[in-house]
């Protein structure tokens, strides 16, 4: 099962959606085997997509840095850290990095792929809803956290 954006949730119309992703020269790209397919989120320093990996026949996560932040001198040390830092953990919550690279000027990082959601969009759509979290639900939460 493949997850999917809900879009609507998060605000976002479907001709912003539908513009957004025809610009998007990422989608379809093969990216060190990984063939990127679909934007999962986004933020002030990278994007993240679900990946197929054609070897291993995998889905997978690409982080990828954006354009804005990729000085290979003032960035690139940084990513190298952040990706070994997160490769070293080992943990039930958190996703497993596969490798990093750069490839053609772009910095990004394999990763495991989780279908579902993460906890700021659980926590977004509370909000959105004017609902609060049950105690059963946050205690949950806070014992995968430790």
């Amino acid at each position: 099962m493949v997850a999917r954006v809900d879009y609507h949730r998060l605000g976002v119309d479907q001709q912003t959606r539908t513009t957004t992703l025809m610009k998007d020269p990422l989608l379809g790209r093969i990216i060190d085997g990984y063939r990127i397919e679909q934007l999962l989120g986004q933020g002030g320093m990278a994007q993240v997509y679900q990946a197929l990996d054609l070897k291993l026949e995998r889905r997978g996560a690409i982080k990828i840095i954006s354009p804005q932040m990729r000085d290979p001198d003032a960035y690139q040390e940084r990513f190298n850290r952040e990706a070994r830092s997160v490769a070293a953990l080992k943990h039930p919550n958190i996703v497993g990095v596969y490798r990093y690279n750069d490839e053609d000027a772009l910095f990004f990082m394999a990763m495991e792929f989780i279908d579902g959601a993460d906890l700021g969009w659980v926590l977004r759509d509370y909000r959105s809803r004017g609902e609060l979290m049950d105690y059963d639900t946050l205690g949950t939460i806070m014992q995968q956290m430790t």
